[in-house]
């Protein structure tokens, strides 16, 4: 996911995973630096962020999620690739 927010790489290590998700219908594997927790939100926990500004792409910022622990940022997983992307991951 580095190179998709256009982070630096960084060498992988024991604590860098993968999160499988399926997204528009295909299976891919996400590499991630770390998991630091897994949980469920309601629609009720993730505001809107109209005016959020980042350079991890507003279109796949679904929201702002409040945990008991502080904010998260909510992905979009169908929006995070464009058509053009998922059709280079299948090989089209």
């Amino acid at each position: 996911m580095r190179l998709k927010f256009n982070i630096d790489e960084r060498p992988y290590d024991k604590n860098t995973v993968i999160i499988i998700a399926r997204i528009r219908g295909v299976l891919l594997g996400l590499i991630v630096d770390s998991v630091l927790d897994v949980i469920s939100m309601t629609l009720e926990d993730i505001q809107d962020t109209p005016h959020f500004a980042s350079e991890v792409g507003r279109d796949a910022v679904a929201g702002i999620g409040r945990t008991p622990k502080g904010l998260v940022i909510v992905l979009d997983a169908d929006r995070l690739f464009s058509d053009d992307e998922i059709n280079t991951i299948q090989g089209k």
